[in-house]
């Protein structure tokens, strides 16, 4: 951004010499002319007339190119900025994703955690149930325990899942919008200072040196 600046202050400066340089050079030309030629009707005198018209070309024609480099500069500048903007978009939102995967890889481990704290407590809760008569009722009740613990283990993770989807789609669609946004916003500097020369053209005024 400093370094844009700088480039678009330097661009100035230089424009601002050539016109001094250009209005210099005219003022001296028409005071040549006044001394050498001594008009009676200045406001009239047809070599004057040209002149003056004829430097008024040239200024107007100076202006055009002045506002033709600045609105290319400007334009090279909006992109740029709009790709450093882009970059730091995608690291940030990149930063964003991984943070989310995080979060889940935890939430996962907790609830698989959870889960086989859940199976061992049941096993021991067969083993101690004293109204159990045998082994073959204990691994039948294991074996109950065990898949109704296991569809509910099922329903958690598929919950999970869901949940964990929602969130992705919700992250998704944020970044896209931000990057919708941002290349919304460079397509409309840009196409601004494009407009811009464009209806500078359209409405072809002269400049002359006031």
């Amino acid at each position: 951004m400093r370094k844009q600046l700088k480039e678009h202050n330097s661009l100035l400066k230089k424009h601002q010499k050539e016109k001094n340089g250009v209005q210099k050079y005219q003022c001296g030309a028409i005071e040549k002319f006044l001394r050498t030629n001594k008009p009676a009707d200045v406001m009239k005198d047809p070599k004057l007339k040209e002149l003056v018209q004829s430097q008024g070309q040239q200024w107007s024609e100076l202006v055009e190119k002045h506002n033709r480099e600045e609105w290319e500069v400007l334009r090279t500048h909006a992109t740029q900025q709009g790709e450093i903007l882009e970059k730091l978009m995608n690291m940030e939102q990149m930063k964003q994703t991984r943070q989310l995967e995080q979060k889940f890889d935890g939430d996962n481990k907790e609830m698989k955690a959870r889960q086989a704290k859940v199976s061992v407590e049941t096993a021991k809760e067969v083993a101690n149930d004293r109204t159990l008569r045998n082994k073959a009722e204990r691994e039948r009740r294991l074996r109950e325990k065990n898949s109704n613990n296991t569809k509910k283990f099922i329903e958690e993770r598929k919950a999970a899942a869901m949940k964990q989807g929602r969130q992705r789609d919700k992250l998704t669609k944020a970044h896209d919008k931000q990057h919708t946004e941002l290349t919304k916003n460079t397509e409309g500097e840009v196409g601004g200072y494009t407009n811009a020369e464009i209806e500078f053209k359209l409405a072809n005024k002269k400049h002359y040196v006031v």
